[in-house]
């Protein structure tokens, strides 16, 4: 069983203060898992030991990369490499959008699932 901690990473900041998940909680999860794919990084606590504080807060440092116009930063260099070679840059960087806006840290302000499915389907276009 993952302790605690271990899942600090994909809990929404809201979660701090209530107990039970939500709809937006898990959308937030998501995002954290999105994010994780494009930074082609383990998961939190994947193998029993104890988070970084760039696991519990890494939602907050991708936007940080935003923020600063960095957004090549947050990818894997591959990734990037390969999106550029085959003329995917856009849909690289859409999918980052979509994985930014289901971490914000306002459950109001995330995606709900049937947005979140229609940005995908539009990605992968």
């Amino acid at each position: 069983a993952r302790s605690t901690a271990s899942c600090k990473g994909y809990k929404a900041p809201e979660l701090v203060k209530m107990r039970d998940a939500t709809r937006e909680s898990d959308v937030y999860s998501l995002g954290v898992v999105l994010l994780e794919m494009l930074a082609q990084k383990e998961p939190a606590g994947g193998d029993d030991r104890a988070p970084s504080s760039r696991d519990i807060f890494l939602p907050a440092s991708f936007k940080n990369l935003v923020l600063e116009r960095k957004i090549s930063d947050a990818f894997n260099s591959d990734l990037v490499r390969q999106s550029r070679k085959s003329g995917n840059e856009r849909k690289l960087n859409a999918f980052f959008e979509l994985a930014t806006a289901c971490c914000s840290p306002s459950p109001s302000l995330r995606p709900n699932t049937k947005e979140i499915l229609r940005r995908l389907e539009e990605i992968a276009k």
